[in-house]
């Protein structure tokens, strides 16, 4: 799915200019969530937690099934 389809999800009868902002703010979360992200798996490859990529696929796995869990 694309923020447009979350956008509209969230409110189906929002007008253009309502369901710009709301991607805008889809785009800044998930912006936000992939840097963590990225800085976590960093993290762990520099202390040597994780040494292949199959390694840090499973770390991103992980905090995607915890958030579909709070949904």
């Amino acid at each position: 799915m694309k923020p447009r389809d979350y956008a509209l999800e969230i409110e189906p009868n929002a007008l253009p200019a309502r369901l710009h902002q709301i991607e805008q703010v889809l785009h800044r979360f998930a912006g936000n969530l992939l840097t963590e992200l990225a800085a976590n798996i960093d993290d762990n490859a520099m202390h040597h937690r994780i040494n292949y990529a199959h390694e840090a696929a499973r770390m991103l796995r992980d905090e995607a099934h915890e958030h579909l869990n709070h949904t």
